[in-house]
């Protein structure tokens, strides 16, 4: 509300507006925007909202909400540009992904646009179609998707421009989120490597203490001796050593 708020002021300062306006709150929505009086705007729909512009403009915005799944959750900017390119090719943006994609983070939200003109055949006419999302991040860590999507007469697009500029720079996200955009990555998995490691090297330390010391199994080594050769440790019973097969020549202290 404040950027409307903020707007209104300015209107006040400089003198009477052309553009009589009407705020829209999609409260199921998590959105806010101005459009101009005599637009309609249908919140109906589950997933989207359809404006259009007074008769004879030819003229519709589609604002779309996808909530992005967790195996789709963008971690960093190199994913976000790759995402913005799918996108664009998703909706059939031409020329979108000729040079570098475009966008704005600063941290807590991601925006972009674009916009291109086609020929329909058909009707043998122009038209504009626009497109600008909105990424951010919800408290229950999830990501949010906004699009404004827009098509109108090429020719009609250049004259309504005050219109559309005031309905996208007055659009608000007003669902609470996130100041970080990109979950931060879980050190769990490496803490993990390194604790096995930690014990692979302790074990292997306590075997080599073991087998170096002269009383390897504590008190009971008593009952035990250590080949001379191969360094096996042997019960007393046997007189030869089970792993190399050299006779027993020391007393069957093998506490040494």
């Amino acid at each position: 509300m404040r950027i409307i708020s903020i707007i209104a002021i300015i209107l006040l300062i400089v003198g009477p507006s052309p553009l009589a306006i009407t705020v829209h709150e999609a409260v199921d929505f998590g959105c806010r925007f101005a459009v101009p009086e005599g637009w309609t705007v249908d919140s109906s729909y589950e997933d989207r909202i359809i404006i259009a512009g007074e008769s004879g403009d030819n003229l519709e915005i589609i604002i779309k909400k996808h909530v992005l799944a967790a195996e789709h959750t963008i971690t960093s900017d190199e994913e976000l540009a790759m995402a913005i390119a799918g996108l664009y090719d998703e909706l059939g943006l031409e020329n979108a992904n000729s040079g570098e994609v475009t966008y704005e983070n600063d941290g807590g939200r991601a925006t972009f646009q674009h916009s291109a003109v086609y020929y329909d055949s058909a009707d043998r006419n122009e038209f504009r179609q626009s497109v600008k999302g909105l990424l951010v991040r919800a408290i229950d860590g999830r990501q949010v998707l906004f699009l404004i999507i827009t098509s109108a007469d090429a020719d009609r697009y250049g004259m309504l421009l005050p219109e559309l500029n005031l309905l996208l720079n007055t659009f608000e996200i007003t669902d609470a989120h996130l100041g970080v955009l990109y979950p931060r990555r879980s050190l769990t998995p490496y803490l993990l490597i390194l604790f096995f490691f930690i014990l692979i090297a302790l074990f292997y330390a306590r075997g080599r203490r073991i087998q170096r010391s002269k009383n390897p199994l504590g008190r009971d080594s008593g009952n035990f001796w250590r080949c001379g050769s191969c360094r096996k440790v042997n019960h007393i019973e046997n007189s030869h050593c089970s792993r190399c097969g050299r006779e027993r020549t020391e007393p069957a202290t093998a506490g040494r």
